[in-house]
């Protein structure tokens, strides 16, 4: 009987406790354009603002257009939660694609990607879609940013099969003793 306690407490604790630990990896929280938004010209830089410090030497961000070209400068400045790029010169209205991969101060590597849409509002609609912005570009939604869910849930089928398994060990190795 008190192995079968043991199990599931160790159960219960590989459940519950590993948990929190991947619940504390850094996510994005916020970004400067929005993702999913639209944002009027000029675009100087992009902001991304993490939950937790991030390892300056491990970050890469890029802004790239539908036409493949690279906006963004060379290495992201990071400060602290904060990470930054400045935006090259005359960025033309579009639809533009952040992506990024950083380290946290964990050490573990949180990446996503991300749409906006750059606007001119002094140019009619139709010079916006010689741009590459097409009309229904703004009704796109936005998608979440990168998270951990892969783990958590990795974790708790990881630890749902360690209880099955050691119940069902510690409950054929009690049968045994009583015969």
């Amino acid at each position: 009987m008190k192995s079968i306690l043991v199990i599931f407490a160790a159960a219960f604790l590989a459940l519950f406790g590993s948990a929190g630990v991947a619940g504390a990896h850094s996510e994005l929280e916020s970004s400067d354009p929005a993702a999913g938004g639209e944002f009027e010209a000029p675009l100087t830089a992009v902001t991304l603002v993490f939950n937790q410090q991030i390892e300056p030497s491990f970050a890469a961000l890029t802004v790239t257009g539908i036409d493949g070209i690279q906006w963004a400068a060379e290495g992201p400045v990071v400060e602290q939660a904060r990470v930054r790029a400045e935006v090259g010169d005359g960025i033309p209205p579009g639809r533009y694609t952040v992506a990024y991969r950083v380290v946290s101060e964990d050490g573990h590597p949180i990446s996503g990607s991300y749409e906006f849409d750059l606007i001119d509002r002094s140019r009619t609609p139709a010079q916006a879609n010689v741009a590459g912005v097409p009309p229904a570009a703004a009704s796109t939604p936005a998608p979440t940013p990168s998270g951990n869910n892969a783990i958590k849930w990795s974790l708790a089928g990881t630890a749902g099969v360690l209880l099955v398994v050691g119940s069902f060990l510690a409950l054929r190795g009690t049968g045994k003793k009583n015969r």
